[in-house]
């Protein structure tokens, strides 16, 4: 028998990966809604593939990085959602030049005009406007300003291929009633914006934003034409915790798997996942299965974390337990790849080629 993998390890379900991409899909082409997932939540080419073997239309990325691993793994429909350095515009425009299928967003005349300096003799590059719908991140302010940029796009000889309007604020509001009204709230200032842009000739044709926590109220909207959601293909302990409305149930399908190293105290083990292992700054790690109700786990450092619990209930030395992730986003670009299992084999090795920051 083979030695089994070492711990700290990242560990899929592929079925229940592919039950939460086919509950998408279904749910949006019933609607006859586009989707774009976010490649932030998974950072994997080979989940991108079954994304888009599923309907898909392309792929979202947060960062540059992403988008060129995504380009490298031959994915097309490549949006990067987030303003970046103007510095870095250069290497989206050597994406496109290469050939790349690749749009970006910008929500200023500065970043519209790096773009257009970076990709100086290639073919127009796609842009997008981002617009500040009530997060306070990033994006235009008011209409006046989206049609601003708007225009520059198109004068200085690139597409405005549309707007992005991402409420981040929204996805984890926890009652189900409190999360729609705070979505119709974001979903008139986007109505304001995409009303001005029309008047002012430049209807957007892509409508792009929402996620995990807000597509079902988003898509009640009837503004957006394709949905950014991203954690619900592997989902986490953050929207686990929130109430769902009517849309589709997923299933929580990424876990990280520890070892019992220590047993030598009565009221706690040691286990191998500490701060590197385990996403901190959210909530509290939680073991996966009906443990989850008796054990309570506890960071010791980098590389341990305790379990706590009645001595009856703790794991034995050298025994495996499985931890869901609290913020799957960043708890991904921890590892370098995800053990993938089906019936509880081992059937593949995803590399997170997608892990750079930048």
């Amino acid at each position: 028998m083979p030695a089994p993998t070492p711990t700290p390890r990242m560990v899929a379900v592929l079925p229940d990966i592919e039950a939460n991409i086919a509950a998408m899909a279904d749910y949006a082409r019933a609607r006859g809604k586009a989707l774009r997932p976010h490649a932030k939540t998974h950072k994997s080419p080979d989940i991108a593939r079954l994304q888009m073997a599923a309907g898909a239309l392309g792929i979202s990325c947060a960062t540059v990085s992403e988008a060129e691993a995504m380009a490298a793994a031959g994915i097309k429909g490549l949006l990067l959602t987030s303003p970046i350095a103007l510095e870095k515009c250069a290497r989206i425009a050597a994406l496109h030049r290469a050939g790349a299928d690749v749009m970006a967003v910008v929500d200023s005349i500065a970043l519209a005009e790096a773009y257009v300096a970076a990709n100086q003799g290639g073919a127009p590059l796609r842009l997008l406007v981002d617009i500040d719908i009530g997060h306070k991140r990033t994006g235009t302010q008011t209409p006046a300003d989206t049609i601003a940029v708007a225009k520059r796009i198109g004068e200085k000889g690139q597409v405005f291929a549309g707007v992005q309007a991402y409420a981040g604020h929204v996805q984890h509001v926890d009652k189900a009633a409190d999360r729609r009204q705070v979505a119709e709230t974001c979903a008139a200032v986007l109505r304001a914006h995409v009303e001005a842009l029309t008047k002012a000739g430049l209807a957007p044709a892509i409508v792009t934003g929402a996620g995990t926590g807000s597509f079902v109220d988003d898509m009640d909207f009837g503004l957006y034409t394709e949905f950014q959601v991203g954690s619900y293909v592997v989902m986490d302990t953050e929207y686990a915790a929130i109430e769902q409305g009517k849309g589709p149930r997923f299933i929580l399908a990424l876990f990280v798997e520890a070892t019992v190293i220590c047993t030598q105290f009565a009221d706690f083990v040691l286990v191998d996942a500490g701060h590197k292992a385990l996403f901190r700054a959210g909530p509290t790690p939680v073991v996966a299965g009906a443990r989850g109700k008796t054990l309570r786990y506890e960071f010791m450092g980098d590389e341990h974390g305790r379990l706590r619990g009645a001595a009856a209930d703790l794991p034995k030395l050298g025994e495996r337990v499985r931890f869901v992730l609290p913020h799957c986003d960043p708890n991904v670009v921890l590892y370098d790849h995800i053990y993938v299992e089906r019936g509880g084999e081992t059937v593949a090795l995803w590399p997170i080629t997608a892990r750079g920051l930048w």
